[in-house]
């Protein structure tokens, strides 16, 4: 999996205004974040019960001359092409990356990538995404930092999965709650990423 450096003076500006993939692409990073704004029932209702744009979340990563995406979905963790979703996505795609304060040396996000890339094939944690949901409807969720934190999980639902990946990079992207109770909405607030703009 190779690592693209970004150039100081080739670096895309912050924004919320729609990105070209093909130019955005040759900057991409292992590591770096998509998240999702998804258009049916399921997606509109974690996004109604975080109040959040976002539904669903996965890391970007290269394989080769591909830019897939890992993350946690039905099936279970999967890799799939950017492409791909960016052709059948049903909703909205956002790109968020470290910003430069918080920015990582390669050693660092091959050690998340390879966190990520031991979890493929594990299942969808959809029994811990069901209390997760009631526990944001109900302000319930735990302020406090668990042993899950730091052991391998035996699945996973989507942002429990990114954040446990920044998680092994000493990154703590959502610093109120562990893991487990790390929602989408959270990822895209944390103090630690900025918004590049929109692929789709």
């Amino acid at each position: 999996m190779s690592q693209i450096a970004i150039p100081a003076e080739q670096t895309p500006p912050v924004s919320d205004q729609k990105l070209d993939y093909a130019a955005i692409r040759p900057h991409m990073q292992d590591g770096d974040i998509l998240l999702f704004g998804g258009t049916n029932a399921f997606s509109r209702l974690i996004r109604w019960a975080c109040k959040s744009d976002y539904s669903h979340a996965g890391i970007v990563a290269w394989w080769g001359e591909r830019l897939m995406v890992l993350e946690a979905k039905g099936p279970g963790v999967v890799a799939s092409p950017i492409s791909d979703n960016l052709c059948h996505y049903p909703g909205n795609i956002d790109y968020f990356r470290l910003t430069p304060e918080h920015a990582l040396d390669n050693a660092a996000r091959k050690k998340m990538l390879d966190f990520a890339l031991l979890q493929l094939g594990k299942k969808y944690n959809f029994w811990q995404l069901v209390p997760f949901f009631f526990k944001l409807v109900f302000k319930k969720l735990h302020k406090h930092r668990g042993w899950q934190d730091h052991d391998i999980a035996s699945s996973y639902f989507c942002s429990e999965y990114v954040s446990a990946i920044y998680t092994k990079a000493d990154r703590d992207l959502d610093i109120l709650y562990p893991n487990h109770f790390t929602s989408p909405q959270a990822i895209g607030q944390s103090k630690l990423l900025e918004k590049v703009g929109r692929l789709r």
